[in-house]
């Protein structure tokens, strides 16, 4: 008998499809069609099997999937995924809308009778992310393959307390994903069916005799019972056992008594009273760590307190005292520490107070009191005194010096000149004696630089610094070696659809917080030398203001030049270190031949690399954007200038712009070396739009610096549309402002609204953007970089006003006196731009592509 084979042609369960829980269904009655989620974009866990992401593109791929008809079929919805059961309905249209994917089914009356009558009101998607079709072995992409109406008591094993968890029992080979509607809803039924039922218990043990401790540890345990129960029947049954036992216990007649927390286990009397022990052991072990902590962050603050020197043990004690009541466990070691700092400055007050007593300046004073009005008043005669004769200098007639009015002075400038003239008061009083003739002479008996000279130096090297209105600028008088600076965050990730929402839709939040962030206050110092004949032409009764005129305006500048190098290459650094490259190890070795005295890197700009000290010189935290540098297996480190460095090689970034670096002695001395292995690992600048200044062959310079100013409109454009910033200026070098000038687009009759030039001809705006110049010494942004922002972005804090120390006698490198005195001047000071909002800075790089 000849033996034939048989071949069943039914459709096999397909290998790596996911099924994602998506959404719950309903069905008209008049209707036989509904619309329903499938799913929505995001990314979805399981414990079992990981993590599965839907994206836009990969719903738009289904829907092609489904309308070319690439699973041969019409795609069905059957019941808790039994397709031999009959189908339930068929997908008649799929489709996105916004970030979902949707479909319209049309049901049977099978499938409208499971929705309806009996509670499978849940759709369950089976989506593959590659089907391979069985007739050409063709793979198609995700595909949707059908989907099934299941019900929730197929949810095993549900966790109420962390939805992220969520584990499903049904088909345990498909993996099962919720989407975050469902597991949210499906986590407030649970969640409300705890509370009536736990609510109704609590009512009946009211009745009870029951101490108030007693019923808490009751409620608790129920708590704790019904933590992985998510059926009513099961969370009454065991809330019935454990009132039994309640009732038990408070008629103190415990026998017998047996709680059934689960199938197959439960617990007796002692097993009970052994919960509630360790309830209370756990609620005392809680308070335990709770004080712990608490003390913890009060020793911090006592340390701080007590380890000051300088204030009495009187005053640490008010210190300690007013505030210990204020900390709490929860608070940041920082923020602790920023408390004590505050009180300490407070200390010093109360220090200083007590001093003045001890010097007869109490209830009956003695001596000249400074009132806050009349400190003032004595500074503004100070001012008019000097500025009358400061105008008939030499110095102002060259515009060495400005001499703004007070009303022309900045806000800033005012805060700043009044901290120095609060502390320096009793000095100010003497010199407007002395120069109005009050004391009998015109007169400066100070055994330092006049008081006036120091305040004029703050007044004309902050008043003429034009780069901090481009920055936030901050006092801080009461900071010592921290300070916090305001900034606003704003996050619009969660705005979907531009803001349309349909009825009883999610409406999206707009997060717009404001922060603060901990910026350190470092010592900026300069030491100056006087001649002893300035000193005696300040002295005698005929002033020198010549002198004086010549002396304000070299101070002023010096500072005014530091501050400004600080600021702008501060914001180059922030604005390249926003989404910088890294490289490692690039090799470098055959740039050193012995010859060349640089070399340069493979990747451009680079990253001044940072790292943040304290004021006395400590590194806080990593370092950000190192460079590690590494010739012949010997690390080269950075040349610091200071002259202290110990005979060797170092390098220096002698252009940050276009990657050159040059390798020095201890001297700064420029040198070859000849190396047969070198490597160098940095970060690049990436948040650029880089601009060749080589002019193509048959194409006018006019014409091609329009490219320059098309380049500032493309980044201007990025920083508006994908970080809804809208950038206000550009800082730039004198020469490159008059380079951008030629651009074709400034002719008259080629103008572009948005982009001028001011009556002289220097650059103004470019695409509504106002221009700014750099000028001074040794700004990184050099001739080839256009740096663009917000303002307020990077921020300039003072927390002490520049003064000048007492003169001591100035000596050559002998030691020998030369006839002269040396002071040095200091501010205290943090320039500070938090990480999140760096994005607010991006640039412009115009350079020769062939020359570099």
């Amino acid at each position: 008998m000849k033996r034939h084979s048989v071949l069943k042609l039914e459709a096999s369960t397909h290998k790596d499809v996911i099924r994602l829980l998506s959404s719950s269904v309903s069905v008209d009655t008049d209707k036989k069609t509904s619309v329903v989620t499938i799913s929505r974009t995001g990314t979805f866990t399981d414990p079992r099997y990981g993590e599965f992401t839907l994206s836009s593109e990969m719903f738009e791929h289904m829907v092609n999937n489904f309308n070319t008809g690439v699973f041969g079929q019409d795609i069905a919805i059957d019941v808790a995924h039994k397709p031999e059961n009959g189908a339930a309905g068929f997908v008649r249209k799929l489709f996105t809308d916004r970030n979902r994917l949707r479909a319209e089914v049309e049901w049977t009356a099978y499938g409208a009778d499971a929705v309806r009558n009996k509670g499978y009101k849940y759709l369950s998607a089976e989506i593959h992310p590659n089907f391979t079709d069985n007739e050409h072995q063709k793979q198609h992409g995700v595909t949707l393959l059908g989907a099934g109406v299941v019900v929730r008591p197929c949810i095993k094993n549900l966790d109420p307390i962390d939805a992220d968890k969520i584990q499903l029992a049904e088909a345990p080979q498909t993996p099962t994903y919720l989407t975050e509607n469902v597991k949210q809803h499906i986590h407030n039924e649970v969640s409300t069916m705890w509370k009536e039922l736990i609510l109704a218990l609590m009512a009946k043990l009211g009745g009870l005799k029951l101490s108030e401790d007693a019923t808490t540890q009751v409620k608790k345990l129920a708590e704790a019972a019904l933590k992985n129960v998510t059926e009513q029947p099961a969370a009454e049954a065991v809330l019935a056992e454990l009132e039994v036992v309640a009732k038990q216990l408070a008629e103190a007649n415990p026998s017998n008594v047996t709680l059934q927390l689960a199938a197959g286990s439960g617990l007796d009397e002692s097993g009970v009273k052994a919960l509630f022990s360790q309830l209370q052991a756990a609620e005392a072990q809680k308070l335990t760590d709770a004080k712990q902590a608490l003390d913890a962050k009060r020793l911090i603050f006592t340390e701080a307190i007590d380890g000051t020197e300088g204030l009495s043990d009187e005053i640490k004690t008010q210190l300690k005292d007013k505030c210990l009541n204020l900390i709490s466990a929860d608070m940041a070691d920082e923020q602790v520490k920023s408390l004590a700092e505050l009180q300490l400055a407070h200390g010093q007050q109360l220090a200083a107070n007590a001093q003045l007593q001890d010097m007869g300046f109490g209830n009956s004073p003695r001596g000249v009191v400074q009132l806050s009005g009349e400190s003032q008043s004595n500074a503004m005669k100070l001012q008019e005194l000097q500025h009358s004769q400061l105008r008939m200098t030499n110095d102002f007639a060259a515009g060495k010096l400005k001499l703004l009015t007070e009303e022309n002075t900045p806000r800033f400038v005012k805060l700043v000149l009044a901290e120095f003239d609060r502390v320096n008061a009793q000095r100010i009083h003497n010199s407007v004696m002395a120069l109005s003739g009050s004391s009998g002479a015109n007169v400066i008996s100070d055994s330092e630089l006049p008081v006036g000279v120091q305040r004029e130096v703050i007044r004309e090297a902050l008043s003429d610094l034009n780069i901090l209105n481009l920055v936030q600028t901050l006092t801080d008088f009461t900071a010592q070696a921290t300070t916090q600076i305001p900034y606003e965050e704003r996050d619009v990730s969660n705005v979907v659809g531009d803001g349309v929402v349909y009825e009883f839709g999610k409406i999206p939040r707009i997060k717009n917080s404001q922060k603060m962030d901990l910026a350190y206050v470092l010592p900026m110092k300069v030491a100056f030398m006087v001649s002893n004949e300035l000193l005696h032409l300040s002295r005698v009764s005929h002033i020198n203001w010549d002198a004086w005129a010549s002396n304000i305006s070299t101070a002023a500048r010096i500072l005014r030049e530091m501050i400004g190098r600080r600021l702008a290459n501060e914001m180059q650094r922030i604005s390249d270190a926003y989404l910088a490259g890294s490289v490692t190890s690039e090799n470098i070795a055959s740039q050193l031949d012995g010859s060349a005295v640089s070399f340069k890197t493979a990747q451009f700009p680079i990253v001044q690399p940072f790292q943040q000290y304290d004021m006395q010189g400590n590194t806080i935290g990593s370092p950000e954007n190192p460079i590690t540098l590494v010739v012949d297996g010997g690390a080269v480190t950075p040349f610091d200038g200071s002259g202290d460095q110990p005979a060797g090689t170092y390098y220096v970034i002698s252009n940050h712009n276009l990657g050159y670096f040059a390798l020095v002695d201890e001297t700064g001395a420029v040198q070859a070396v000849d190396a047969t292995a070198a490597t160098i690992g940095y970060n690049y600048a990436t948040n650029i739009a880089k601009v060749s200044s080589d002019i193509p062959a048959g194409v006018e310079q006019e014409k091609h610096l329009n490219k320059l100013l098309q380049a500032i409109g493309r980044r201007k454009a990025t920083m508006k549309d994908d970080r809804f910033v809208q950038p206000d200026f550009l800082l730039m070098s004198n020469t490159l402002n008059d380079t951008c000038t030629n651009a074709e687009q400034f002719i008259a009759s080629m103008k572009r609204d948005g982009s001028e030039t001011t009556s002289v001809g220097d650059l103004e705006k470019v695409k509504g953007i106002n221009s700014w110049e750099t000028n001074a010494p040794g700004i990184h942004l050099g001739d080839e970089r256009i740096l663009m922002g917000q303002p307020g972005t990077l921020s300039y804090t003072i927390t002490k006003s520049f003064s000048l120390s007492e003169m001591i006698e100035a000596r050559d490198a002998n030691g020998n006196i030369i006839g002269g005195k040396e002071a040095y001047g200091e501010e205290y000071n943090s320039i500070h731009c938090p990480k999140p909002i760096r994005n607010r800075f991006t640039s412009v790089l115009f350079y020769s592509e062939a020359n570099r």
